[in-house]
Protein backbone atom coordinates (compact mmCIF):
# COMPACT_ATOMS: atom_id res chain seq x y z
CA UNK A 1 0.00 0.00 0.00
CA UNK A 2 2.76 1.74 0.80
CA UNK A 3 3.84 1.87 -3.05
CA UNK A 4 0.75 2.21 -4.43
CA UNK A 5 -2.75 3.13 -2.85
CA UNK A 6 -4.40 1.06 -5.54
CA UNK A 7 -3.20 -2.26 -3.71
CA UNK A 8 -5.76 -1.33 -1.25
CA UNK A 9 -8.17 -3.27 -3.47
CA UNK A 10 -6.00 -6.21 -3.12
CA UNK A 11 -5.64 -6.90 0.38
CA UNK A 12 -8.67 -9.34 0.82
CA UNK A 13 -6.80 -11.31 -1.70
CA UNK A 14 -3.10 -11.35 0.30
CA UNK A 15 -4.73 -11.89 3.70
CA UNK A 16 -6.33 -14.90 2.37
CA UNK A 17 -3.61 -16.18 0.56
CA UNK A 18 -1.57 -15.57 3.44
CA UNK A 19 -4.03 -17.94 5.59
CA UNK A 20 -4.92 -14.59 7.71
CA UNK A 21 -8.06 -13.57 6.27
CA UNK A 22 -9.60 -10.19 7.78
CA UNK A 23 -13.18 -11.26 9.01
CA UNK A 24 -14.10 -7.64 8.65
CA UNK A 25 -13.02 -7.98 4.95
CA UNK A 26 -13.87 -11.06 3.30
CA UNK A 27 -12.71 -11.81 -0.15
CA UNK A 28 -16.03 -12.81 -2.60
CA UNK A 29 -15.93 -16.04 -3.81
CA UNK A 30 -14.25 -16.92 -7.13
CA UNK A 31 -13.29 -19.89 -8.68
CA UNK A 32 -10.00 -21.25 -8.07
CA UNK A 33 -8.64 -20.35 -11.61
CA UNK A 34 -9.87 -16.61 -11.25
CA UNK A 35 -8.25 -16.42 -7.76
CA UNK A 36 -4.71 -17.72 -9.24
CA UNK A 37 -4.86 -15.25 -11.94
CA UNK A 38 -5.35 -12.18 -9.73
CA UNK A 39 -2.59 -13.88 -7.49
CA UNK A 40 -0.53 -13.47 -10.56
CA UNK A 41 -1.56 -10.28 -11.76
CA UNK A 42 -0.77 -9.07 -8.04
CA UNK A 43 3.11 -10.23 -8.02
CA UNK A 44 3.49 -8.09 -11.67
CA UNK A 45 2.20 -4.97 -9.98
CA UNK A 46 4.45 -5.21 -7.08
CA UNK A 47 7.43 -5.51 -9.11
CA UNK A 48 6.12 -2.82 -11.90
CA UNK A 49 5.21 -0.38 -8.68
CA UNK A 50 8.42 -1.04 -7.07
CA UNK A 51 10.36 -0.11 -9.68
CA UNK A 52 8.63 3.24 -10.47
CA UNK A 53 10.24 4.30 -7.22
CA UNK A 54 13.82 2.81 -7.61
CA UNK A 55 15.82 0.45 -8.44
CA UNK A 56 16.05 -3.03 -6.97
CA UNK A 57 17.55 -6.10 -6.94
CA UNK A 58 15.19 -9.81 -6.03
CA UNK A 59 16.98 -12.49 -4.69
CA UNK A 60 15.58 -16.08 -4.93
CA UNK A 61 17.47 -18.63 -3.27
CA UNK A 62 17.62 -22.53 -3.87
CA UNK A 63 15.05 -22.84 -6.83
CA UNK A 64 15.92 -26.45 -6.95
CA UNK A 65 13.74 -27.11 -3.59
CA UNK A 66 10.86 -24.70 -4.99
CA UNK A 67 7.29 -26.59 -5.20
CA UNK A 68 5.01 -26.39 -8.47
CA UNK A 69 2.66 -23.44 -7.02
CA UNK A 70 5.45 -21.56 -5.92
CA UNK A 71 7.31 -22.19 -9.37
CA UNK A 72 4.51 -20.67 -11.14
CA UNK A 73 5.02 -17.39 -9.08
CA UNK A 74 8.56 -16.91 -9.86
CA UNK A 75 7.55 -17.79 -13.79
CA UNK A 76 5.33 -14.34 -13.15
CA UNK A 77 8.20 -12.12 -11.33
CA UNK A 78 10.44 -13.37 -14.73
CA UNK A 79 7.43 -11.97 -17.12
CA UNK A 80 6.91 -8.37 -14.34
CA UNK A 81 10.64 -7.63 -14.53
CA UNK A 82 10.85 -7.10 -18.19
CA UNK A 83 11.08 -3.29 -19.39
CA UNK A 84 11.39 -2.26 -15.41
CA UNK A 85 14.44 -1.06 -13.27
CA UNK A 86 14.30 -5.00 -11.75
CA UNK A 87 17.08 -7.39 -11.67
CA UNK A 88 16.36 -10.61 -10.40
CA UNK A 89 18.49 -12.79 -9.47
CA UNK A 90 17.96 -16.69 -8.77
CA UNK A 91 20.38 -19.58 -8.06
CA UNK A 92 19.56 -23.22 -8.32
CA UNK A 93 21.50 -26.40 -9.01
CA UNK A 94 22.19 -27.51 -12.81
CA UNK A 95 18.59 -29.83 -12.55
CA UNK A 96 16.31 -27.01 -12.14
CA UNK A 97 14.97 -26.03 -15.17
CA UNK A 98 12.00 -23.61 -16.29
CA UNK A 99 10.62 -22.38 -19.59
CA UNK A 100 11.18 -18.92 -18.87
CA UNK A 101 15.30 -19.58 -19.35
CA UNK A 102 14.51 -19.20 -23.07
CA UNK A 103 13.40 -15.32 -22.42
CA UNK A 104 15.91 -12.85 -24.26
CA UNK A 105 16.55 -11.22 -21.22
CA UNK A 106 17.49 -14.07 -19.16
CA UNK A 107 21.50 -14.99 -18.91
CA UNK A 108 23.12 -18.25 -16.69
CA UNK A 109 26.09 -17.82 -15.42
CA UNK A 110 27.91 -21.12 -14.62
CA UNK A 111 29.76 -21.19 -10.85
CA UNK A 112 32.25 -22.98 -11.17
CA UNK A 113 34.21 -24.83 -8.58
CA UNK A 114 37.42 -23.00 -6.72
CA UNK A 115 40.60 -23.34 -8.64
CA UNK A 116 43.41 -25.11 -6.37
CA UNK A 117 44.62 -22.00 -5.28
CA UNK A 118 41.56 -20.74 -3.85
CA UNK A 119 40.89 -24.14 -2.09
CA UNK A 120 44.29 -23.49 -0.70
CA UNK A 121 42.83 -20.08 0.24
CA UNK A 122 40.08 -20.88 1.87
CA UNK A 123 41.83 -24.02 3.62
CA UNK A 124 44.52 -21.53 5.31
CA UNK A 125 41.31 -19.40 6.32
CA UNK A 126 40.12 -22.49 7.97
CA UNK A 127 42.09 -25.06 9.55
CA UNK A 128 46.31 -22.98 9.06
CA UNK A 129 48.82 -24.82 7.19
CA UNK A 130 50.44 -26.81 10.11
CA UNK A 131 52.86 -29.39 9.34
CA UNK A 132 50.81 -31.92 10.73
CA UNK A 133 47.85 -30.95 8.06
CA UNK A 134 50.05 -30.77 5.04
CA UNK A 135 48.31 -35.03 4.10
CA UNK A 136 45.16 -34.17 5.17
CA UNK A 137 44.43 -30.59 2.67
CA UNK A 138 45.60 -32.75 0.10
CA UNK A 139 42.89 -34.91 0.61
CA UNK A 140 40.38 -32.57 1.45
CA UNK A 141 41.25 -30.44 -1.83
CA UNK A 142 41.22 -33.93 -3.53
CA UNK A 143 38.02 -35.01 -2.41
CA UNK A 144 36.08 -32.04 -2.49
CA UNK A 145 36.84 -31.19 -6.32
CA UNK A 146 36.68 -27.22 -5.06
CA UNK A 147 33.31 -27.38 -3.49
CA UNK A 148 33.32 -24.72 -0.85
CA UNK A 149 30.59 -25.91 1.00
CA UNK A 150 31.90 -29.80 1.03
CA UNK A 151 35.26 -28.37 2.31
CA UNK A 152 33.79 -26.60 4.97
CA UNK A 153 31.18 -29.20 5.91
CA UNK A 154 34.49 -31.42 6.08
CA UNK A 155 36.44 -29.10 8.04
CA UNK A 156 33.32 -28.77 10.59
CA UNK A 157 33.26 -32.54 10.63
CA UNK A 158 36.95 -32.90 11.70
CA UNK A 159 36.64 -30.51 14.06
CA UNK A 160 33.92 -31.58 15.65
CA UNK A 161 35.15 -35.41 15.51
CA UNK A 162 38.42 -34.36 17.54
CA UNK A 163 40.87 -35.09 14.73
CA UNK A 164 41.64 -31.43 15.11
CA UNK A 165 42.63 -29.12 17.68
CA UNK A 166 43.11 -25.39 17.91
CA UNK A 167 41.43 -22.38 16.34
CA UNK A 168 39.97 -21.32 13.29
CA UNK A 169 43.31 -21.35 11.03
CA UNK A 170 45.54 -22.21 13.61
CA UNK A 171 44.74 -25.55 13.77
CA UNK A 172 46.94 -28.88 13.99
CA UNK A 173 45.98 -32.64 13.33
CA UNK A 174 45.36 -35.01 16.50
CA UNK A 175 45.86 -38.24 14.96
CA UNK A 176 46.59 -39.42 11.51
CA UNK A 177 43.55 -39.86 9.44
CA UNK A 178 43.57 -42.95 6.58
CA UNK A 179 40.14 -40.91 4.89
CA UNK A 180 38.30 -38.39 5.65
CA UNK A 181 34.31 -39.65 6.76
CA UNK A 182 31.81 -38.15 4.06
CA UNK A 183 29.74 -35.24 6.91
CA UNK A 184 26.28 -36.35 7.04
CA UNK A 185 25.40 -32.35 5.88
CA UNK A 186 26.84 -33.13 2.25
CA UNK A 187 25.60 -36.90 2.20
CA UNK A 188 22.41 -35.75 2.68
CA UNK A 189 22.69 -32.93 0.30
CA UNK A 190 24.00 -35.31 -2.68
CA UNK A 191 21.58 -38.04 -1.93
CA UNK A 192 18.83 -35.57 -2.02
CA UNK A 193 19.95 -34.75 -5.75
CA UNK A 194 20.42 -38.35 -6.83
CA UNK A 195 16.82 -39.34 -4.89
CA UNK A 196 15.40 -36.51 -7.52
CA UNK A 197 16.41 -37.65 -10.21
CA UNK A 198 13.71 -40.04 -12.58
CA UNK A 199 14.23 -44.01 -11.85
CA UNK A 200 16.18 -44.41 -15.50
CA UNK A 201 18.24 -41.61 -14.61
CA UNK A 202 18.77 -43.09 -10.75
CA UNK A 203 19.39 -46.29 -12.39
CA UNK A 204 21.96 -45.51 -14.74
CA UNK A 205 24.06 -43.45 -12.64
CA UNK A 206 24.13 -45.81 -9.72
CA UNK A 207 25.20 -48.93 -12.41
CA UNK A 208 27.98 -46.25 -13.94
CA UNK A 209 29.22 -45.73 -9.82
CA UNK A 210 29.86 -49.04 -9.68
CA UNK A 211 31.93 -49.20 -12.76
CA UNK A 212 34.38 -46.48 -11.53
CA UNK A 213 34.57 -42.73 -11.82
CA UNK A 214 35.56 -42.98 -15.17
CA UNK A 215 32.44 -45.18 -17.43
CA UNK A 216 33.32 -46.52 -21.31
CA UNK A 217 29.65 -46.21 -22.80
CA UNK A 218 29.93 -49.75 -24.13
CA UNK A 219 30.49 -51.37 -20.82
CA UNK A 220 27.50 -49.07 -19.35
CA UNK A 221 25.26 -50.25 -22.26
CA UNK A 222 26.07 -53.65 -21.94
CA UNK A 223 25.59 -53.40 -17.22
CA UNK A 224 22.94 -50.96 -17.80
CA UNK A 225 20.42 -52.84 -20.10
CA UNK A 226 18.97 -50.07 -21.77
CA UNK A 227 17.73 -49.49 -25.04
CA UNK A 228 20.15 -47.36 -26.93
CA UNK A 229 17.95 -44.03 -27.16
CA UNK A 230 16.74 -44.21 -23.11
CA UNK A 231 20.51 -45.10 -22.43
CA UNK A 232 21.37 -42.15 -24.61
CA UNK A 233 18.53 -39.87 -23.04
CA UNK A 234 19.29 -40.77 -19.63
CA UNK A 235 23.26 -39.49 -20.23
CA UNK A 236 22.02 -36.50 -21.79
CA UNK A 237 20.43 -35.42 -18.69
CA UNK A 238 22.85 -36.65 -16.10
CA UNK A 239 24.75 -35.15 -18.20
CA UNK A 240 22.64 -31.39 -18.41
CA UNK A 241 22.25 -31.75 -14.91
CA UNK A 242 25.98 -31.73 -14.02
CA UNK A 243 26.08 -35.21 -12.63
CA UNK A 244 28.30 -36.56 -15.27
CA UNK A 245 30.46 -35.03 -17.95
CA UNK A 246 31.47 -36.40 -20.98
CA UNK A 247 35.14 -36.86 -21.24
CA UNK A 248 35.54 -38.73 -24.59
CA UNK A 249 33.96 -39.20 -27.54
CA UNK A 250 37.10 -41.15 -29.86
CA UNK A 251 37.00 -43.80 -30.58
CA UNK A 252 34.36 -44.99 -27.80
CA UNK A 253 32.17 -42.67 -25.67
CA UNK A 254 33.46 -41.90 -22.05
CA UNK A 255 31.93 -40.61 -19.48
CA UNK A 256 33.05 -39.45 -16.04
CA UNK A 257 31.53 -38.01 -12.80
CA UNK A 258 31.64 -34.61 -12.32
CA UNK A 259 32.44 -34.49 -8.44
CA UNK A 260 34.12 -37.35 -6.84
CA UNK A 261 31.94 -37.01 -3.68
CA UNK A 262 28.62 -37.46 -6.27
CA UNK A 263 30.17 -40.87 -7.29
CA UNK A 264 31.09 -42.03 -3.46
CA UNK A 265 26.90 -41.16 -2.74
CA UNK A 266 25.77 -42.77 -5.48
CA UNK A 267 27.69 -45.92 -4.84
CA UNK A 268 27.12 -46.11 -1.00
CA UNK A 269 23.29 -45.41 -1.66
CA UNK A 270 22.92 -49.27 -3.01
CA UNK A 271 23.01 -52.09 -0.99
CA UNK A 272 25.83 -54.34 -0.76
CA UNK A 273 24.22 -57.45 -2.10
CA UNK A 274 22.25 -54.67 -5.33
CA UNK A 275 26.24 -53.66 -5.96
CA UNK A 276 27.93 -57.59 -6.10
CA UNK A 277 25.99 -58.77 -9.46
CA UNK A 278 26.79 -55.23 -10.82
CA UNK A 279 30.34 -55.67 -9.78
CA UNK A 280 30.42 -59.20 -12.12
CA UNK A 281 28.49 -57.97 -14.87
CA UNK A 282 30.76 -54.95 -14.70
CA UNK A 283 33.61 -57.37 -15.14
CA UNK A 284 32.51 -59.76 -18.06
CA UNK A 285 31.82 -56.90 -19.85
CA UNK A 286 35.16 -55.38 -19.38
CA UNK A 287 36.78 -58.96 -20.52
CA UNK A 288 34.46 -59.12 -23.31
CA UNK A 289 34.67 -55.58 -25.10
CA UNK A 290 38.38 -54.41 -23.95
CA UNK A 291 40.48 -57.53 -24.72
CA UNK A 292 43.08 -56.36 -26.50
CA UNK A 293 43.62 -54.29 -22.55
CA UNK A 294 43.14 -56.76 -20.47
CA UNK A 295 46.76 -56.70 -18.74
CA UNK A 296 46.18 -53.05 -18.39
CA UNK A 297 42.90 -53.53 -17.29
CA UNK A 298 43.98 -55.95 -14.84
CA UNK A 299 44.12 -54.66 -11.90
CA UNK A 300 40.33 -53.29 -12.42
CA UNK A 301 39.09 -56.20 -13.29
CA UNK A 302 40.41 -58.03 -10.06
CA UNK A 303 38.80 -54.96 -7.94
CA UNK A 304 35.25 -55.83 -9.85
CA UNK A 305 35.38 -59.69 -9.16
CA UNK A 306 36.78 -58.87 -5.62
CA UNK A 307 33.62 -56.85 -5.11
CA UNK A 308 31.52 -59.48 -6.55
CA UNK A 309 32.82 -61.54 -3.90
CA UNK A 310 34.23 -64.14 -6.62
CA UNK A 311 37.46 -64.80 -4.89
CA UNK A 312 38.77 -66.75 -7.23
CA UNK A 313 38.71 -64.82 -10.38
CA UNK A 314 39.57 -61.68 -8.20
CA UNK A 315 43.15 -63.77 -7.46
CA UNK A 316 43.35 -65.11 -10.89
CA UNK A 317 43.33 -61.24 -11.92
CA UNK A 318 45.66 -60.11 -9.13
CA UNK A 319 47.85 -62.36 -10.44
CA UNK A 320 47.90 -60.80 -14.09
CA UNK A 321 48.35 -57.80 -12.95
CA UNK A 322 51.34 -58.46 -10.36
CA UNK A 323 52.86 -60.08 -13.88
CA UNK A 324 52.07 -56.86 -15.78
CA UNK A 325 53.82 -53.60 -13.57
CA UNK A 326 56.63 -55.77 -12.45
CA UNK A 327 58.87 -54.46 -14.39
CA UNK A 328 57.52 -50.87 -13.61
CA UNK A 329 56.41 -50.99 -9.78
CA UNK A 330 57.83 -53.58 -7.90
CA UNK A 331 56.24 -52.72 -4.80
CA UNK A 332 52.82 -52.27 -7.17
CA UNK A 333 53.65 -56.09 -7.94
CA UNK A 334 54.22 -57.42 -4.38
CA UNK A 335 50.79 -55.81 -3.18
CA UNK A 336 48.80 -57.34 -6.30
CA UNK A 337 50.24 -60.90 -5.17
CA UNK A 338 49.74 -60.39 -1.29
CA UNK A 339 46.39 -59.71 -2.53
CA UNK A 340 46.22 -63.00 -4.02
CA UNK A 341 47.06 -65.10 -1.11
CA UNK A 342 44.42 -62.96 1.28
CA UNK A 343 41.85 -63.98 -1.05
CA UNK A 344 42.93 -67.67 -1.70
CA UNK A 345 42.91 -68.31 2.01
CA UNK A 346 39.41 -69.19 2.94
CA UNK A 347 39.06 -71.66 -0.33
CA UNK A 348 38.65 -74.77 -0.48
CA UNK A 349 41.75 -76.42 -2.66
CA UNK A 350 41.88 -76.79 -6.47
CA UNK A 351 44.32 -77.46 -8.55
CA UNK A 352 43.56 -73.37 -9.74
CA UNK A 353 44.12 -72.41 -6.14
CA UNK A 354 47.04 -74.15 -5.69
CA UNK A 355 48.81 -72.97 -8.32
CA UNK A 356 48.41 -69.42 -7.87
CA UNK A 357 49.26 -69.59 -4.21
CA UNK A 358 52.51 -71.39 -5.08
CA UNK A 359 53.18 -68.79 -7.46
CA UNK A 360 52.31 -66.02 -5.05
CA UNK A 361 54.68 -67.70 -3.00
CA UNK A 362 58.01 -67.70 -5.22
CA UNK A 363 56.75 -64.55 -7.12
CA UNK A 364 56.89 -62.91 -3.27
CA UNK A 365 60.61 -64.58 -2.55
CA UNK A 366 61.42 -62.99 -5.55
CA UNK A 367 60.24 -59.70 -4.93
CA UNK A 368 61.21 -60.03 -1.32
CA UNK A 369 64.83 -60.37 -2.53
CA UNK A 370 64.54 -57.04 -4.99
CA UNK A 371 62.83 -55.31 -2.21
CA UNK A 372 64.77 -56.32 0.49
CA UNK A 373 62.28 -58.42 2.58
CA UNK A 374 63.12 -59.37 6.27
CA UNK A 375 64.94 -62.97 6.54
CA UNK A 376 62.02 -64.49 8.57
CA UNK A 377 59.61 -63.57 5.98
CA UNK A 378 61.07 -65.24 3.08
CA UNK A 379 61.86 -68.29 5.53
CA UNK A 380 57.86 -68.24 5.92
CA UNK A 381 56.75 -67.96 2.24
CA UNK A 382 59.22 -70.87 1.68
CA UNK A 383 58.08 -73.19 4.13
CA UNK A 384 54.27 -72.34 3.09
CA UNK A 385 55.08 -72.93 -0.58
CA UNK A 386 56.65 -76.32 0.04
CA UNK A 387 53.62 -77.31 1.92
CA UNK A 388 51.53 -76.18 -1.19
CA UNK A 389 54.11 -77.92 -3.61
CA UNK A 390 53.20 -81.39 -1.91
CA UNK A 391 49.43 -80.61 -2.70
CA UNK A 392 49.90 -79.76 -6.23
CA UNK A 393 51.73 -81.71 -9.23
CA UNK A 394 52.58 -78.94 -11.12
CA UNK A 395 56.68 -79.29 -11.17
CA UNK A 396 57.44 -75.69 -12.85
CA UNK A 397 55.70 -73.72 -9.98
CA UNK A 398 58.12 -76.52 -7.03
CA UNK A 399 60.50 -75.39 -9.68
CA UNK A 400 59.55 -71.32 -9.00
CA UNK A 401 59.68 -71.57 -5.19
CA UNK A 402 62.82 -73.29 -5.40
CA UNK A 403 64.68 -70.40 -7.37
CA UNK A 404 63.05 -67.74 -5.58
CA UNK A 405 64.27 -69.21 -2.33
CA UNK A 406 67.94 -69.67 -3.66
CA UNK A 407 68.53 -65.94 -5.28
CA UNK A 408 67.48 -64.81 -1.87
CA UNK A 409 69.49 -66.78 0.54
CA UNK A 410 72.68 -66.20 -2.05
CA UNK A 411 71.81 -62.73 -3.48
CA UNK A 412 70.03 -61.16 -0.53
CA UNK A 413 71.50 -62.87 2.80
CA UNK A 414 74.50 -63.83 1.09
CA UNK A 415 74.67 -66.96 2.05
CA UNK A 416 76.43 -69.44 -0.49
CA UNK A 417 76.11 -72.80 1.02
CA UNK A 418 72.09 -72.51 1.23
CA UNK A 419 72.56 -71.22 -2.13
CA UNK A 420 74.49 -74.21 -3.82
CA UNK A 421 71.95 -76.44 -1.94
CA UNK A 422 68.80 -74.84 -2.84
CA UNK A 423 69.88 -74.60 -6.01
CA UNK A 424 71.02 -78.02 -6.77
CA UNK A 425 67.23 -78.69 -5.46
CA UNK A 426 66.13 -76.09 -8.68
CA UNK A 427 68.21 -78.65 -11.21
CA UNK A 428 66.83 -81.94 -10.06
CA UNK A 429 63.22 -80.91 -10.23
CA UNK A 430 64.13 -79.21 -13.77
CA UNK A 431 65.46 -82.77 -14.86
CA UNK A 432 62.53 -85.11 -13.23
CA UNK A 433 60.75 -82.93 -15.54
CA UNK A 434 62.11 -84.32 -19.06
CA UNK A 435 62.38 -80.88 -20.27
CA UNK A 436 65.44 -80.78 -22.43
CA UNK A 437 66.01 -76.47 -21.98
CA UNK A 438 65.06 -75.77 -18.93
CA UNK A 439 67.56 -77.57 -16.52
CA UNK A 440 70.09 -75.53 -18.58
CA UNK A 441 68.91 -72.42 -17.63
CA UNK A 442 68.94 -73.78 -14.04
CA UNK A 443 72.66 -75.05 -14.37
CA UNK A 444 73.70 -71.47 -14.94
CA UNK A 445 72.17 -70.48 -11.81
CA UNK A 446 73.69 -73.27 -10.21
CA UNK A 447 77.07 -72.37 -11.81
CA UNK A 448 77.06 -68.75 -10.56
CA UNK A 449 76.14 -70.08 -6.81
CA UNK A 450 79.68 -72.68 -6.99
CA UNK A 451 81.90 -69.80 -8.37
CA UNK A 452 80.58 -67.51 -5.45
CA UNK A 453 81.39 -70.42 -3.06
CA UNK A 454 84.77 -71.30 -4.63
CA UNK A 455 83.93 -74.24 -6.78
CA UNK A 456 85.05 -73.00 -9.81
CA UNK A 457 85.89 -76.52 -11.14
CA UNK A 458 82.36 -77.69 -10.67
CA UNK A 459 80.59 -74.39 -12.13
CA UNK A 460 83.34 -74.34 -15.32
CA UNK A 461 82.12 -78.06 -16.35
CA UNK A 462 78.45 -76.94 -15.91
CA UNK A 463 78.67 -73.96 -17.94
CA UNK A 464 80.69 -75.74 -20.65
CA UNK A 465 77.96 -78.58 -20.61
CA UNK A 466 75.66 -75.15 -21.47
CA UNK A 467 77.41 -74.38 -24.14
CA UNK A 468 77.66 -77.47 -25.85
CA UNK A 469 74.23 -78.24 -25.39
CA UNK A 470 72.79 -74.79 -26.39
CA UNK A 471 70.42 -74.86 -28.96
CA UNK A 472 70.37 -73.23 -32.26
CA UNK A 473 67.31 -70.99 -31.40
CA UNK A 474 66.67 -68.98 -28.79
CA UNK A 475 64.10 -70.80 -26.52
CA UNK A 476 61.89 -68.94 -24.34
CA UNK A 477 60.62 -70.14 -20.92
CA UNK A 478 57.77 -69.56 -19.30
Amino acid sequence: VLLDEAFQETLPLVFEFLGVADPERPLPHMDPEARQRQLFALVRQLFEARSRREPTVTLLDDLHWIDAGSDAFVAQAVEAVSGTRTLLLTNFRPEYDAPWMSRSYYQQVALLPLGPEAVTELLDDLIGSDASLSALREQIQSRTGGNPFFVEEMVRSLVEGGSLEGKRGAHRLVEPIEQVALPSTVQTVLAARIDRLAEREKRVLQVASVIGKEIPEPVLRLVAELPDPDLRSALSELTRAEFMVEKALYPEAEYAFRHPLTHEVAYGSQLSERRKPLHAAVARAIEELQQEKLDENAALLAHHWEQADEKLPAARWHARAASWVVQSDQEASRSHWLDVRRLLAPLEDSPEKLGLDLMACAQLMLLGWVLGAPADEIEALFAEGKALAERTSDPLLRIALQVGYANYVGLSEGDVTRWVSASREALRLAEATGDLHRPMLLKTSLASALSFAGNLAESMELMEQCVANRPDEPTVLR
